[in-house]
């Protein structure tokens, strides 16, 4: 459901994503992000927006394992609007703390929430 997370700067804008977004289902955002990932994909591998099998390979290969950082992500956007953060309130700092506090939980506490 969940994974470790690295401290990159990819990561943090999908968090910024997510409070830019938060009057939106945070599942849309999810199908948004991941739309431009597959994008960014294939414009890194020179492939056409419309290769159908090329998006489906990176499915297959890369959807589960997205998702779980999506939701790991989502777990760090919780964290921040029940401490009461906004946007400007989350620093580079800020964000490598959560993400750090988050990465040492998901064994014993994440992965054992839907069990």
């Amino acid at each position: 459901m969940f994974c470790y997370l690295e401290h990159d700067q990819k990561t943090f804008e999908y968090l910024k994503t997510y409070f830019e977004k938060k009057d939106i289902d945070l599942g849309k955002v999810d199908i948004k992000i991941q739309e431009q990932e597959i994008k960014d994909h294939l414009k890194r591998n020179g492939k056409c927006e419309s290769d159908n099998r090329e998006i489906c390979d990176w499915i297959d290969n890369n959807a589960k394992n997205f998702r779980q950082y999506l939701n790991t992500i989502k777990i760090i956007f919780l964290v921040c609007k029940i401490s009461g953060f906004e946007l400007k309130d989350v620093t580079w700092e800020v964000f490598c703390r959560l993400e750090d506090k988050v990465n040492n939980l998901k064994d014993n506490v994440l992965e054992k929430i839907f069990e």
